[in-house]
């Protein structure tokens, strides 16, 4: 494997059946399960493969610079899908 900005690289190949097979050291190193789903993201940079805990990491560092510390941003959903029910129900 490659040394790659801190990030392991390997290359790998897609058979007919347009299957890639994952290397058993990374496999290990992050946990992978067989059967275990991934997510496929394409973007500007390629192609991206992370497990959903991955995935959850990455949108929760997103969005934390707009976290506003005391604050419950469900607490705030739950409230506001309370009034918007009693102004449309009339409860």
């Amino acid at each position: 494997m490659l040394n790659c900005q801190s990030s392991q690289s390997t290359r790998v190949r897609v058979d007919p059946a347009g299957r890639v097979t994952l290397p058993a050291e990374l496999r290990h190193k992050l946990g992978i399960e067989p059967g275990q789903e991934l997510i496929l993201a394409e973007d500007k940079q390629g192609i991206r493969l992370q497990t959903f805990e991955q995935a959850v990491r990455a949108a929760q560092e997103a969005f934390a610079p707009y976290r506003i510390p005391g604050q419950s941003v469900v607490e705030e959903l739950i409230r506001e899908r309370r009034e918007e029910a009693k102004r449309e129900y009339g409860e």
